[in-house]
């Protein structure tokens, strides 16, 4: 049950509905936003809620949805119901245009079904005759008229229309020169249809002297209009002509009205999903305007509701360039109905709308404006009692108006209803009022409703501490200021601050004086107790949140601390490996080329084997000694690094990667990396990772000792391309290259390769893959996709 039948207008939820409607492209869609309606099916608000998800989604993407031809074809088709009908070649047109556009959402959802799966399913019943679109593709132009090739008649009596009025015009160019020279027509003007018959423009005053027939004059009178008798006969002609094309025409679209009328039921339905589609993206661009998104929804009176606002108040504040006030409040059985006070202006009542707006808006399907994890439980029935609704034709002031809406709200309200109540209690005599509104809020609290209420009454404060179901709740206000904040805190009841607003406008001092002597000094002393509570309370919440972002702050320092030593062991352990790989490396490289020299001193004729194998020997123990020197290096001397604070940089500083020596301008700062540049080499690197230099400093940072420093994998890498061009290269420093770039990708842990040498004669391909195949570190290689150079390329894996 809604209460009262103006619910709408009251919570301002007819506003959203315009709204909604002015996204809407076409009329059925219109049709579908007046038919929204308060829902207690959850799962089937649960869908609507997914549908306009989904297409939230679809319109967040790269790609746009069909969004042209919405029209409402109701009144083509109610026409084309009736036998023998024929529709014009404008509602062709519109239906071949429309239908193509039911044909492209329906491909569009259907290619993104799992993305999108509540409005894929809207599309399974969608099919649209294909010979049907066929036909009118043949028959309608893009100028929304019938083709000359629409039929082999029409196409003939056209030819002839086209024949004929050539030859009309070259007669009547004739009579029109001939009348010019003789100075019967004016020489500016030219030949003209009137009535649909060719004419010529003669001086009214010589209008006897052109034999044939006057259709007209000028405005001015000054020229009249005649034909010829000349020709006659072939204007008769070309009228017949167009009698038998009008008629070939109807004869056309009536074949293609009664063809279209075969399939009604599924152009209905084709329309119907058309009509549909608007209407969800409506609903997806107005929750796009009001910062919306999906809200959990539950088969329950519960509800906790994060971070919401009201959507029209949201979209004034955003005109003027304000910003709102979040509410954050929950209903659960310990928390049944919330007692608002508080000042007056200072947002009880916007409170209560946005409480009946919201809810309203979640049982109708549409998404709202929302934090994470907020939950939307579902009411049998809505309650409200805002406003005025005093009326002199029925005799009602307005406590009147106020107790007859309790009356009905105690009548028929019970565990699953939501009760909102504006002011409660007013508009009687304080004393009498605040009894009968304890007595109504007695009577919701064993009816074991859910709701909001605004007062000013202590009584019924007091009465809420006591009560087990409700909770107090006030609206935040700047003691300093005396400046309302829109807040509402829930666990303590408010003040209504009536003698400091009263001294803020500046109310006589001695009318106050007076005022604070009749309420009475225990009062006066309970509400100073109160306020000071406040400043106390809100001292201590700044506090915690001072102390919470500190803690947080902490934490983030003992993260980087423990990333810095886990950065320090890593790079003690990697430049040690670094240097090994590296010894290593000279070693093997001294062995072949002394292995080189021996094989040069044996084939010469002065080859002398004793002094050959004494170099063996020399060569065998410079081996050992790199090797025992390899083992007993020193560790590394690890520069310790300051961590560098994100806030700190920004794109265009100047940094250094730690550990290396080139200086790198950032290009990009990600959440934790950021992408560097030297020259055209681009890399990303952790932000611990870096060092930023400031302006002015030139010094290079402190580098690696010698006794340690090998290879630089960072700085490797950054240069590495998975790409060897060696097009152009002799065969064997072809070789030579790939042998070399092979080894640097090993070393680098690259196992996806690609090597550019052309086609050509294929020798150099050959010889490549010759190589290759007797490397055991190569586990395959092949050709590149035909459409990305073919056996042009060869792909490497290594094992």
């Amino acid at each position: 049950m809604l209460y009262p039948t103006n619910i709408e207008q009251k919570i301002g939820f007819d506003k959203i509905r315009e709204l909604v409607k002015k996204e809407c492209f076409s009329e059925p869609a219109r049709i579908y936003v007046e038919e929204m309606k308060f829902l207690t099916d959850v799962q089937k608000i649960e869908l609507l809620l997914q549908q306009t998800a989904e297409f939230q989604y679809i319109i967040a993407g790269d790609e746009a949805f069909p969004s042209e031809n919405f029209i409402d074809p109701r009144e083509f088709l109610h026409t084309c119901k009736i036998e023998g009908s024929i529709l014009s070649e404008e509602a062709f047109y519109l239906l071949k245009t429309s239908l193509q556009t039911v044909n492209k959402c329906v491909l569009f959802l259907q290619k993104r079904k799992l993305e999108v799966p509540n409005l894929a399913q809207l599309c399974t019943d969608i099919a649209i005759d294909a010979q049907l679109l066929k036909d009118i593709n043949r028959i309608i132009d893009e100028n929304g008229k019938v083709k000359d090739g629409a039929s082999k008649a029409l196409f003939d009596l056209r030819n002839d229309i086209r024949d004929e009025q050539n030859y009309l015009r070259k007669k009547l160019d004739s009579i029109l020169k001939n009348a010019v020279s003789q100075g019967f027509s004016p020489e500016d003007m030219s030949l003209t249809v009137r009535n649909g018959r060719m004419v010529l423009p003669v001086l009214a005053e010589n209008k006897r002297k052109i034999q044939g027939l006057i259709h007209g004059e000028s405005a001015t009178g000054q020229t009249v209009f005649i034909e010829p008798i000349e020709v006659f006969d072939s204007n008769n002609r070309i009228y017949e002509l167009e009698i038998a094309e009008r008629r070939e025409i109807n004869r056309i679209l009536l074949e293609l009205t009664a063809q279209l009328r075969l399939i009604l039921p599924e152009l209905h339905l084709a329309y119907s999903f058309l009509a549909l589609i608007d209407f969800i993206r409506a609903k997806a661009t107005f929750s796009n305007k009001i910062k919306a998104t999906k809200q959990n929804s539950i088969a329950q009176t519960h509800s906790n509701w994060i971070q919401t606002f009201h959507p029209l108040l949201y979209l004034n504040l955003v005109q003027s360039k304000k910003n709102i006030v979040p509410l954050t409040v929950n209903f659960d059985e310990n928390q049944r109905i919330i007692l608002i006070s508080g000042p007056n202006a200072g947002g009880k009542s916007v409170v209560l709308k946005t409480i009946g707006i919201l809810q309203f808006m979640h049982q109708c399907g549409l998404p709202v404006p929302n934090g994470e994890a907020c939950t939307f439980g579902v009411f049998d029935d809505i309650f409200i009692d805002i406003g005025d609704e005093q009326s002199i034709d029925n005799d009602l002031s307005t406590y009147s108006s106020h107790l007859t809406n309790m009356r009905e709200i105690i009548k028929f309200s019970g565990k699953k209803s939501l009760v909102l109540i504006d002011e409660f209690g007013t508009g009687t005599d304080p004393q009498y009022g605040g009894a009968i509104a304890e007595s109504i809020l007695e009577q919701l609290v064993n009816n074991q409703v859910f709701g909001a209420i605004n007062t000013h009454y202590s009584n019924l404060k007091y009465y809420a501490e006591s009560a087990n179901t409700i909770v107090n709740a006030a609206m935040l206000y700047d003691l300093d200021s005396l400046n309302p904040k829109y807040v509402l805190a829930i666990g303590k009841p408010g003040n209504s601050f009536a003698l400091e607003i009263a001294s803020k406008i500046g109310l006589s001092p001695l009318v106050l004086e007076r005022a604070k002597s009749k309420i009475g000094s225990q009062k006066l002393d309970l509400d100073k107790l109160v306020m000071q509570l406040q400043k106390e309370k809100d001292l201590i919440l700044t506090e915690k949140t001072t102390l919470e972002k500190n803690k947080r702050n902490l934490q983030v320092s003992v993260d980087q601390y423990e990333e810095l030593k886990k950065h320090i062991a890593t790079s003690k352990n990697q430049i040690l490996h670094e240097a090994r790989i590296e010894a290593k490396k000279i070693v093997q490289t001294a062995k072949i080329e002394a292995s080189n020299v021996i094989r040069e001193l044996k084939e010469t004729s002065k080859y002398d084997a004793k002094q050959v194998e004494l170099s063996r020997q020399k060569l065998q123990e410079q081996d050992a000694f790199l090797a025992s020197k390899i083992n007993e290096m020193p560790k590394p001397k690890i520069i310790n690094e300051v961590l560098v604070q994100k806030s700190a940089l920004k794109i265009g500083d100047t940094v250094v990667i730690i550990g290396q020596e080139s200086f790198y301008k950032i290009l990009k700062i990600n959440k934790n990396d950021v992408e560097l540049s030297l020259g055209n080499i681009k890399t990303t690197v952790k932000l611990d990772r870096i060092k930023k230099i400031n302006a002015g400093e030139k010094k290079k940072p402190e580098p690696i000792p010698k006794s340690v420093k090998g290879i630089n994998l960072l700085d490797r890498m950054a240069k590495f391309s998975t790409t060897l061009d060696v097009r152009g290269k002799r065969t064997e420093d072809a070789i030579a290259t790939l042998d070399s770039y092979l080894d640097d990708a090993l070393l680098l842990s690259q196992t996806e390769l690609k090597i550019i040498h052309g086609k050509g004669d294929g020798i150099l391909r050959k010889m490549i893959r010759e190589h290759l195949k007797r490397l055991t570190y190569v586990q395959n290689f092949r050709d590149e996709h035909i459409e990305f150079g073919g056996d042009g390329i060869t792909l490497i894996t290594l094992k």
